[in-house]
């Protein structure tokens, strides 16, 4: 197996993540696989918008895990774990990304743009949600460990 190649924030970054071997595969394989996504909670977002950012991003780490073991095996579950994790303010998702980044850890940054939903919606792009995964339980990355679980926005 070779290298596979991931880009990562604002598509400038270019990560090589070594293929693991299929030892280390057969023990990824199965219900504990998990896709991630990390909601953006310091704009304002109806739930229906905050439900579509969230899909973007399940769906961006899922085709951008396809041709690895571990996504190949996650498109094989249906409907497989997803998880969604509180990220913050901007700046929370953008230090993480950061950190991801540097660890080797494809993520997928969804920045909305085009649509109104004011106030913070007013067509200008902006960062909305973080995809990530799959990855076992075992295998979470630690900063995602640190994140609360997206509880539904406040009325």
């Amino acid at each position: 197996m070779g290298d596979d190649v991931y880009r990562g924030f604002a598509h400038d970054l270019k990560t090589t993540i070594p293929a693991p071997s299929s030892a280390q595969v057969e023990g990824h394989i199965g219900d504990d696989l998990r896709l991630y996504s990390i909601l953006r909670t310091d704009i304002t977002m109806s739930q229906g918008k905050a439900n579509a950012q969230c899909g973007h991003a399940y769906v961006a780490a899922a085709i951008g895990a396809l041709g690895t073991p571990e996504g190949d095996a996650y498109a094989r579950l249906i409907p497989g774990t997803k998880i969604c994790l509180d990220g913050g303010s901007l700046q929370k998702m953008q230090l993480l990304i950061e950190q991801l980044s540097l660890q080797g850890i494809p993520c997928f940054p969804i920045i909305d743009r085009d649509h109104v939903e004011l106030p913070d919606f007013d067509g200008s792009p902006i960062l909305t949600a973080i995809g990530l995964g799959p990855f076992t339980r075992a295998d979470t990355p630690r900063a995602l460990r640190k994140l609360k679980l997206f509880k539904g926005l406040q009325a």
